[in-house]
């Protein structure tokens, strides 16, 4: 081991660099070291939102229809908010179906058989 203790401040530097990057960027990382292993896990994170047509406003007009679907898993996945025509203002105009859907506690339609 060197007499200088230079090398492993640097060394330390640089480890908390990297940690502070992997934390500061939000990605996760694994830092291993002989047999120490130090772990930085994603934080959470917030489910995706389906918002489809929200404040729109049609004036003599005509929309088709509008769909929006949410979905969670069945390993009980957070599931984002499905947000369909709020705030839909029509005046003179025409709507087709307007449909909201939430699938729950199991796969996919596209998977199931």
């Amino acid at each position: 081991m060197p007499q200088n203790a230079t090398i492993y401040i640097v060394l330390i530097a640089a480890a908390a660099v990297v940690v502070a990057l992997m934390v500061w960027k939000g990605r996760g990382g694994k830092v291993t070291w002989g047999n120490k292993t130090f772990e930085v896990k994603d934080g959470p994170t917030q489910p995706p939102e389906a918002v489809v047509a929200r404040d729109l406003k049609v004036s003599h007009g005509e929309v088709g229809n509008i769909t929006g679907v949410k979905q969670t898993s069945a390993q009980g996945g957070a599931a984002g908010k499905a947000d369909v025509a709020s705030g839909l203002v029509v005046n003179h105009g025409k709507v087709g179906d307007i449909t909201g859907v939430e699938i729950s506690g199991g796969d996919s339609p596209s998977k199931n058989k």
